[in-house]
This record gives structure tokens, C-alpha cells and sequence, in this order.
């Protein structure tokens, strides 16, 4: 629904505000059109729904406000997100207004497109995955069924304060339709299933209350409009939540594919600096929600540009590169982009990496890996590439060794993988080209965001320097808090560095990648023993 005009597209006026449904949580579950223009907009307002994780698809420099609102607690006013709309469109940026949810159900979007057609702002109202639809995929709770429910109504139990009575007609709703969805419900409970006995309704209809639908915290509460309210109240159950009332309620026990997930109520840290998709993809699969809380970050060393003009103009002469991350290769071909190179420089150059993680990474500049092997860490690729060199050419005693390796890598690196390949008696250069630098770099404020949400099921490392960054960062209690829940490590370093601390891993990824490590997650709930 767009309330001008004007073209909208890539070309499209900058001064244009764009109402975006959220969805309900999980954040797969955002539209395209809603990722395509989250990534290029200069401002995004966001609620309090909203996932964190879609943040991440916002442009670099994006200008991000939350202006969320939760039931007790302080909020921005409604006048005001109008005025930060409207201002920052005739700014003439490109704002998202990021709604949980669908903008135009039981929201106030349909206000914000108001206030903005009042302003003689452009806008478009892109819809998202409705509440409703969330309970009925993840909740197996469906809003119809053709032999349950042919009918269903949606009823918010909070209206605006401006109106004089309420605008329900209990009457009519108690037994008006066969399935009732009540949004906003939950102080209410009580009294709003006693209306509907009182008008009807049979005490022993099913119901049901479903919280935090489609995210990993997903709870569901079933009972009988005479029992749920005292079930809700005994589950302890908060907002957001959803009340369904009807015999579709009954079709949960069969539906509910997402409850029998096996890592399902889950949540799970990951500190990687970079939160791969395919990681946090297949931890939504299993049912967990993962956490991203970077405890690194990584910067281009101060003297890279000193350092890349030898090693560069020399590339040539190298017969093997290795790379022990992704991150090492998308230093290595920023630098060479910088230098006016691309992957023609490698031309006659064979090539190893780590892992498949850091194989894909190169995979995405053009380059092939010659190897890669099993286990993935550096002194493996090493041994690997010793191994392969030996089967390839036997060595010959006496023979001076005459081969050349460059690795471009992270200034602390550790210099294990540089030792084989010198011990080897293969090569007689093996030079480390100190690229970027990690430093840890921990947002307190934003862990304990996710903190409040509740605590880990499990926290996991990808780096020494990250379990290292993570604790130091950390006060006491939050640290106590943090790392008492199950921990899982990458590999053997990593898993030194846990062990350095007084703590202890719960396990090892096996492969040692970020794979591996969900393996590891999915190993331990599996069999905790």
C-alpha cells in the first residue's frame, strides 16, 4: 500500500518512510522486500519486538533508534516517533520504521501512515508475518481447520484510552465465531474468560496462551476457558503472548513440530566476531536461538600498508599461501584491492586453508583451495601440507630445501603452523605477514540485554583471545552469571583457555570449526552424560 505516487524503487525519492512488519520474532521470518530496504536505509526506528539479529542487515553508518514500548515501563511517546519520522524524511533520508509483527494489526501503524500522509510525507506499508501466524506454524495451534473451525476473530483486550466505552461486543464475540485469537490479554486473563462463559462460551472449550511465539523461548500453556487463567498465572507466563480460544487448540499436541526439535527452547551464545549465516541458520533449525555477543574485533594492522607492497610485489615467486580464517582472506584481498590487484596476482600459487569455512571464504574471491584438510586448526594444516608435499615428491637426503610459503595472518596469531612448515625441512622460506589485529571488544550493555531475555543454555568459543575477552570484560556478577551456563569450545587452544580460567568445557567441536561446535551443542542436550 503505497500513499503516493511515486515511483518506489531504487531510483525512488530518498524522503520516503517505510512502514516495515517485522514479523514475530525469529527473524527469518522478515520479508525481502523488508531485508532489501532495512539495507538501505539512513535511518532506522525500531520496537521493542523487534529481533536484535535484523539489525545486522542495517547499512554501515545507518542511524538505529530504538523507540520500543513495554507495558510498565518507560517508552517514547507516540507524538514523538511521528516527529522523528517526519523530521528525518525531510532531512531527505531513507527511514525504516521497523514494527513488530504486521504494521497494520492491533499496531499503530495505520497512526504513523496518518501522521505522515498529514505531514504530505510518502510512504509504503510493507505487511509482515502476523502474531496469529506465528502461533498457528509453531505452536501447531491453526486459526482453522476444516473440520475444528471455519471461522475465526481477533480481538485486542487493550483499547485506546480516548475512547469513551469499549467498542466489543462480548456477546457476539463469546460464541460468535468458532476460534477467538485476544491479543494483549494476559493481565486480563480472569476476567476476559469469565465474560466469556458468562456469554456462553462452555468452560470446558479448549485454550491456550502462547508466549515469545516462533523464537526458541516459545511457551504454550492449554487448558479450558475455565482452567487457563490459573495455568497462565501458575506458569508464571509474561508478554508478548497470544490467547486462542477453540477446538483448534486440540491440534497442538499433533502440530507442534517446533517443541519436538532437539535443540528447542534453547538459547545459545556465539561470540565469534562475525555470526557466520550458516551457523546461525542451522542453530535456528534445531530449535535454539543463537545470541550473537562479538567478544573480539578485528582491524587492519597499523602497518599493513608498509608491509604489503614486499610482500605482494613478490607473490609470485611464493609456491603456497596459506589461510588459517575467513577473516585472514578478507584482509589478504583488501589489501591486494588496495595495491590495484585482484586474483590474478595468485596465477601459479597453490593454495590452503584451515577448514571448508575458510575454503568457501576464498571460494568467494575466485580462488580454489588445492587443500584442505580434516582437522582444522593451524598445526593440522600444516602437518597436512607436509604430509601432501612428502606423498607428492619424496624427499631425497641431502636435498636443500627450495620451497616458499606466505601466511597472511592475524598479528597474534600463534606461530605453531610457521614452525612445522620450517621443521619440515621442506621449505626454505616461510613468511608470516602480519595483516590485521584483534583486539577484544565486549558491549556490556548489550549482553545484558540478552541476559534479561534469560540466561544461556550455552555459550560458545571460536578463539582463545575470545574466551580471554569475554572474562575480562565481564564484572562480577554478570560474569558469574555468563559463564555458568555450558561451554563449548572450538578446538584444543580454545579449549586451554577455558580451562586456564577455573572453568570447564563441556565439549570440543569435532571437526574443530564452527560446524563442529554446533555439533558439540547438539552432542551435549542429546546426551548431557
Amino acid at each position: 500500500m503505497t500513499a503516493s505516487s511515486a515511483q518506489v524503487g531504487e531510483g525512488s525519492d530518498p524522503a520516503m518512510v517505510y512502514l516495515v512488519g517485522a514479523g514475530p520474532g525469529h527473524p527469518e521470518l522478515l520479508t525481502l522486500r523488508g531485508r532489501r530496504l532495512l539495507s538501505r536505509a539512513d535511518v532506522v526506528l525500531y520496537d521493542a519486538l523487534v529481533h536484535r539479529s535484523l539489525l545486522t542487515h542495517c547499512k554501515p553508518g545507518a542511524r538505529l533508534r530504538f523507540v520500543g514500548k513495554r507495558a510498565g515501563t518507560p517508552s517514547e511517546r507516540q507524538s514523538r516517533i511521528h516527529d522523528h519520522m517526519v523530521q528525518a524524511a525531510r532531512a531527505g533520508k531513507s527511514v525504516v520504521r521497523l514494527k513488530g509483527g504486521d504494521p497494520l494489526l492491533f499496531a499503530r501503524g495505520s497512526e504513523e501512515a496518518q501522521a505522515l500522509h498529514a505531514a504530505g510525507i510518502p510512504f509504503e506499508v510493507v505487511p509482515g508475518v502476523s502474531s496469529p501466524s506465528a502461533v498457528a506454524a509453531y505452536a501447531g495451534i491453526p486459526m482453522t481447520d476444516r473440520h475444528l473451525s471455519s471461522s475465526v476473530a481477533y480481538v485486542t483486550a487493550t483499547e485506546s484510552p480516548e475512547k469513551d466505552q469499549s467498542s466489543h461486543d462480548w456477546p457476539k464475540l463469546a460464541t460468535g465465531t468458532e476460534t477467538l485469537v485476544i491479543f494483549m490479554g494476559l493481565r486480563k486473563l480472569d476476567s476476559l474468560m469469565g465474560r466469556l462463559i458468562a456469554h456462553g462460551r462452555p468452560a470446558n472449550t479448549p485454550a491456550a496462551v502462547v508466549q515469545w511465539a516462533s523464537l526458541a523461548k516459545q511457551r504454550v500453556v492449554r487448558g479450558t476457558v475455565g482452567t487457563l487463567a490459573a495455568l497462565a498465572q501458575e506458569a508464571d507466563l509474561g508478554m508478548p503472548s497470544l490467547t486462542v480460544v477453540g477446538d483448534v487448540c486440540k491440534l497442538h499436541g499433533v502440530l507442534d513440530w517446533h517443541g519436538r526439535l532437539p535443540l528447542a527452547g534453547k538459547r545459545i551464545a556465539v561470540t565469534r566476531e562475525d555470526l557466520a549465516p550458516g551457523v546461525a541458520s542451522r542453530l535456528w533449525d534445531l530449535g535454539a536461538e543463537p545470541c550473537h555477543i562479538p567478544a573480539i574485533r578485528s582491524q587492519a594492522d597499523p602497518g599493513w600498508d608498509k608491509t604489503a607492497v614486499p610482500f605482494l610485489s613478490q607473490l609470485g615467486s611464493y609456491d603456497w599461501l596459506l589461510w588459517t580464517s575467513a577473516r585472514a582472506v578478507r584482509f589478504f584481498f583488501d589489501a591486494l584491492g588496495r595495491q590495484g590487484l585482484d586474483a590474478r596476482a595468485l596465477h601459479g600459487v597453490r593454495v590452503a586453508t584451515v577448514g571448508k569455512q575458510t575454503a568457501q571464504a576464498a571460494r568467494d574471491f575466485g580462488i580454489l583451495t588445492d587443500l584442505v584438510p580434516s582437522v582444522q586448526h593451524g598445526t593440522a594444516l600444516g602437518a597436512a601440507l607436509v604430509d601432501h608435499l612428502t606423498q607428492a615428491q619424496p624427499r631425497e637426503t641431502g636435498v636443500a630445501p627450495g620451497l616458499r610459503a606466505l601466511i597472511p595472518q592475524s598479528a597474534q596469531a600463534h606461530p605453531a603452523l610457521a614452525q612445522v612448515l620450517c621443521g619440515s625441512g621442506l621449505f626454505k622460506t616461510v613468511d608470516t605477514w602480519p595483516l590485521y589485529q584483534t583486539h577484544g571488544d565486549v558491549n556490556v550493555e548489550a549482553l545484558e540485554s540478552h541476559l534479561s531475555d534469560g540466561p544461556f543454555d550455552g555459550l560458545t568459543f571460536a578463539s582463545p583471545s575470545a574466551v580471554h575477552s569475554l572474562w575480562s570484560a565481564c564484572p562480577e556478577p554478570l560474569r558469574h552469571t555468563l559463564f555458568s551456563c555450558p561451554l563449548f569450545s572450538v578446538g584444543p587452544r580454545t579449549s586451554e583457555a577455558v580451562r586456564s580460567l577455573g572453568l570447564k568445557v563441556a565439549r570440543e567441536a569435532t571437526p574443530h570449526s564452527m560446524d563442529g561446535v554446533v555439533n558439540a551443542v547438539l552432542r551435549h542436550f542429546q546426551d548431557p552424560a
